[in-house]
């Protein structure tokens, strides 16, 4: 998150609220203000918990007296694109390996499996829901060796991050 102030008579610190709903809010993050009577540039990084999250700037002065800023809605759909698991991983025995991962994609999606080299030893599709997922893969009649998972969705974008599975 970025703001700029104009002035800081008075100000002590900032607080930044974040809100699913729009309604209620909690706050994620604080930072001293610089006391600049010039202004100053502030930035935070916070993480949103969905794909849709209210914010809001609680400013404090010394005084203890506070007022917020306008409320700013954030979206994105990459948010939760970002988890994703196998396991077991290395692989000894087992003849499945379980993908567990988290998106806000909802649709068919193609799951690759390649070695090494590159070349597919895997191609199947996939139902996707939103939110939490399991694949369960069967690896029996794969070689052992190094080899590469991911999933594909409709428009070619890439669901989670590349998997590597060792399977010995």
């Amino acid at each position: 998150m970025r703001w700029i102030t104009s002035e800081e008579i008075n100000a002590d610190k900032f607080t930044i609220e974040q809100s699913k709903d729009g309604l209620n809010y909690t706050p994620v993050a604080s930072i001293n203000a610089l006391g600049n009577m010039q202004g100053s540039s502030y930035s935070l990084l916070v993480t949103q918990p969905t794909d849709k999250a209210y914010y809001r700037l609680k400013m404090i002065d010394k005084n203890g007296s506070y007022t917020y800023s306008p409320v700013k809605l954030c979206t994105t759909n990459c948010s939760i694109k970002e988890y994703m698991s196998i396991y077991p991983n290395p692989v000894i025995s087992n003849v499945n390996v379980q993908l567990s991962f988290e998106t806000a994609y909802q649709g068919k999606a193609t799951l690759i499996i390649t070695n090494a080299q590159g070349q597919q030893v895997m191609n199947r599709t996939e139902q996707i829901s939103k939110g939490a997922n399991k694949i369960v893969i069967e690896i029996d009649r794969i070689a052992a060796g190094t080899y590469y998972i991911k999933l594909i969705d409709v428009d070619g974008e890439v669901i989670g991050t590349v998997q590597k599975l060792i399977k010995q």
